[in-house]
């Protein structure tokens, strides 16, 4: 049997936060022995904390100039580096994973004659940054969801794109954690727990959660937790916002705001139910599949890459906006065990299918090596 032909990629990402698509990059990393022949190696403009998590993972990390859009040296100087970074080395191709990425590095990758790809993490809105990004076109978009692949067109219409949902990783949790970390936060082994575990952003739909709480009226006692840091100033103004929305609408014993954790994989599997009713469109949701492995069942609403993750057997799925409806879609989860139990063990499966990373990691591979051998 012929061996597959050896594939070497640079990635390239800002590096200064931790989030969804860091997550995919991480993913990628640890997974690489799944697929020897698809050599990966990571270019970042900011040396921190997921420069570390990289190399970690066995990951080779190479660290650019630190660059701000704001100062045009930062940025020719971070030009210059990876454009020698290229001359020296011999990759196949370069993945660019977000629009800051093709602003500052695209016009590196094209004078090193290399081809180009645009790794869409996020759908195009119009944000001020895409359409900087508009000015260098990838030779061929990999997009996260067909939902992301549909706005496509909105910022590189002549560019090719194919869909590959984000490898995610299982998450091996102790056992025991479950109550283990139920008595920690002081939750009864009764009571009906839902998680949503989140960037500290508006779009992600905390409000929208706070507002279905005030009007969920059940018989079950139960509670909910709220997970994630601030990571920037407009993020800690958010929470502030949020403290005050619960304290206004006196939620304060049905909600807690538990702050950053590193232990979200065992607060999946300590609680009961996952609800992230996004504000908007959700391009593809990594949390949602990690519900899914925990076999947690899941309550959200019907728009973006959700709509493509979940089915009628591991989710509900709400008509987006509708907070009474969101209010009343929980409360027969809340109430019904038998209802949590069937859900959930769809979700596993489901999960798999959708993203195994081994899987989605040789899938990148073949269309990669096809777009290289044109």
């Amino acid at each position: 049997m012929t061996e597959p032909a050896k594939l070497r990629v640079l990635h390239l990402n800002a590096g200064n936060m931790l989030g969804g698509v860091e997550s995919v990059l991480l993913t990628f990393a640890e997974f690489s022995k799944t697929c020897p022949a698809f050599e990966q190696e990571f270019t970042l403009a900011f040396d921190g904390r997921f420069a570390h998590l990289l190399r970690a993972a066995g990951a080779t990390v190479h660290i650019l100039p630190e660059t701000q859009l704001r100062n045009p040296l930062s940025v020719r100087r971070s030009r210059l580096a990876l454009r020698e970074l290229l001359a020296k080395e011999h990759f196949d191709c370069v993945i660019s994973h977000s629009t800051w990425c093709q602003v500052v590095f695209a016009p590196a990758v094209k004078k090193a004659k290399l081809p180009l790809v645009f790794w869409m993490h996020n759908d195009f809105d119009g944000h001020w940054l895409q359409k900087l990004a508009s000015r260098h076109a990838p030779d061929l978009a990999i997009c996260n969801s067909e939902f992301t692949r549909s706005t496509l067109k909105d910022v590189y219409p002549k560019t090719p794109g194919v869909v590959i949902y984000n490898p995610v990783k299982p998450a091996v949790v102790p056992s025991g954690a479950r109550e283990s970390l139920r008595r920690e936060l002081n939750v009864a082994p009764e009571t009906v727990v839902i998680l949503m575990a989140s960037r500290m952003e508006a779009w992600t739909g905390h409000l929208n959660l706070i507002r279905a709480a005030a009007r969920i009226e059940s018989r079950q006692n139960g509670v909910i937790w709220i997970a994630g840091g601030p990571q920037t100033e407009k993020e800690r103004g958010y929470v502030t916002l949020l403290h005050a929305e619960v304290s206004r609408r006196q939620l304060a014993g049905k909600i807690r705001l538990l702050g950053h954790r590193d232990d979200v994989p065992a607060l999946m599997r300590a609680v009961d139910i996952y609800c992230q009713p996004n504000a908007q469109p959700e391009p593809f949701g990594v949390v949602f599949v990690e519900a899914l492995q925990a076999g947690v069942p899941i309550v959200t609403f019907e728009m973006g890459g959700t709509r493509e993750i979940l089915t009628e057997s591991s989710g509900i799925l709400v008509p987006p906006g509708d907070i009474a409806a969101l209010a009343t879609a929980l409360v027969p989860v809340i109430e019904n065990r038998l209802l949590r139990a069937t859900l959930g063990a769809q979700g596993p499966a489901r999960a798999r299918e959708l993203c195994d990373p081994a899987q989605q990691i040789r899938r990148a591979y073949d269309v990669l090596r096809a777009h290289c051998n044109r």
